[in-house]
């Protein structure tokens, strides 16, 4: 009998332990935050058209579009980023927990995913990766698309922690393991895919372009929706795999259906 199979008969989880917990319904992803983040990645598309088709934008107009842009420091994008992936680390702890005092097996990989959601949290809000391009691009000179010479350092970290996962992944059922590789690929493919052609575009004096803001635009638009999807797998895992049903709506005391129930 496989991991996935075995997991399915063993004892729904019990009481939650103690300590901040945090989670997020699949419902709510597709109902909230997927369109929050269209919302921001199309806000921030229509301020840079509008600094682009006009002679320059100034006052409060001028600061809510600098606010707006995703690729930006100290903007509402990146705020929401970093609250994001912290939420994730604390969400990925807490169904680590749960799957622990259900029996689940290799319940400490939920815990290191959401340390490093923790830590890509603090990237997010004090931009690490980019502080390491300046060594980098003065020891190496890079251009094209490893101008932004961090990428150096984030496809071997990445490749490693899929090779440490690949036991807790192989162990996941089907639907769950589908879910998490297509939440990966989306985040990769945006933080490192798609960073390296904006680097290309970048590199070539392109910088203020279209083309460039439409990249920038695009790699945070697939971060944003590789959390989203993760989030949902999450949900998912816990309502189907762990037997943690979602709460049944209150019903007032006085309702017939209450009355019914007491009978």
């Amino acid at each position: 009998m496989d991991d996935a199979a075995s997991d399915r008969t063993r004892p729904a989880p019990s009481a939650a332990e103690p300590g901040v917990r945090l989670v997020v319904s699949p419902r709510t992803v597709l109902r909230v935050l997927v369109p929050v983040m269209v919302a921001l990645a199309l806000v921030s598309v229509a301020g840079q058209v509008l600094l682009a088709t006009t002679d320059g934008v100034g006052g409060a107009l001028g600061f809510l579009v600098g606010l707006t842009d995703v690729d930006n420091e100290r903007t509402v994008p990146t705020w929401f980023q970093s609250v994001l992936l912290a939420g994730t680390g604390v969400a990925l702890w807490t169904v680590g927990g749960d799957a622990r005092r259900a029996g689940r097996r290799r319940t400490g990989y939920w815990r290191l995913l959401a340390a490093a959601f923790v830590y890509l949290s603090a990237d997010e809000a004090l931009r690490l990766h980019e502080r390491a391009m300046g060594p980098l691009s003065e020891r190496f000179e890079l251009t094209g698309a490893l101008f932004f010479s961090w990428v150096l350092v984030a496809v071997p970290l990445v490749l490693v922690l899929l090779g440490v996962l690949v036991p807790f992944l192989r162990s996941l059922p089907r639907r769950t393991l589908g879910l998490l590789l297509l939440a990966g690929a989306l985040y990769v493919g945006g933080s490192v895919g798609i960073e390296m052609v904006g680097a290309v575009l970048w590199s070539g004096g392109l910088e203020g372009s279209s083309a460039y803001v439409a990249v920038a635009t695009l790699e945070e638009l697939l971060e944003m929706l590789g959390v989203a999807t993760l989030l949902y797998a999450i949900g998912r895992y816990r309502e189907d795999e762990l037997a943690v049903a979602r709460p049944a709506p209150a019903v007032p005391a006085g309702d017939p259906v209450s009355r019914a129930a007491t009978a």
